[in-house]
């Protein structure tokens, strides 16, 4: 049993060990300017769930550093941090939703994580949501005012 309990705890424990270690191999490429090995430590390690790698990934993408820059990456690893429970990624991926970068403009999810981040008491979050909020409405009136202008043009047809 001992034994059982023991490889059990290595398995859990040593990937995530290894993982820390990448992550900080990669922080230290990533400041000496050595963006390809600093990709080749974060890489597998946000693929494996390493939210700070994740992070990582999502800024090298965001402002082409290493790589050709790429909203669409960005915007997938800011994800994988924001739903991992990371305040700042939450907000950054709000706005890469409000802003249509990356992804397709959403301007109710990107109000969802602003919210999320500023119940974790994120005071930047916690400053800008009620201006989200205006902002959801407006683009909701919008939408409303196009159906309806669908719906006449349809009815004189």
């Amino acid at each position: 049993m001992k034994i059982l309990l023991t490889t059990l705890l290595l398995a859990v424990v040593f990937p995530l060990l290894s993982s820390r270690a990448d992550v900080a191999d990669g922080v230290r490429a990533y400041d000496a300017g050595w963006y390809e090995d600093a990709l080749a430590e974060f890489l597998p390690a946000a693929e494996a769930g390493d939210m700070q790698a994740q992070l990582a990934l999502a800024s090298m993408y965001q402002f082409g550093e290493g790589v050709a820059q790429n909203d669409a990456e960005a915007a997938k690893w800011t994800r994988a941090a924001a739903e991992l429970g990371d305040p700042v990624a939450q907000i950054n991926l709000s706005q890469f939703l409000a802003a249509g970068r990356g992804v397709e403009r959403d301007a109710a999810e990107s109000y969802f994580w602003l919210l999320l981040a500023a119940g974790q008491n994120n005071s930047w979050a916690k400053a800008r949501y009620a201006a989200a909020a205006a902002g959801l409405q407006e683009v909701a009136a919008a939408a409303a005012r196009a159906r309806g202008e669908l719906v006449t043009v349809r009815w004189r047809h």
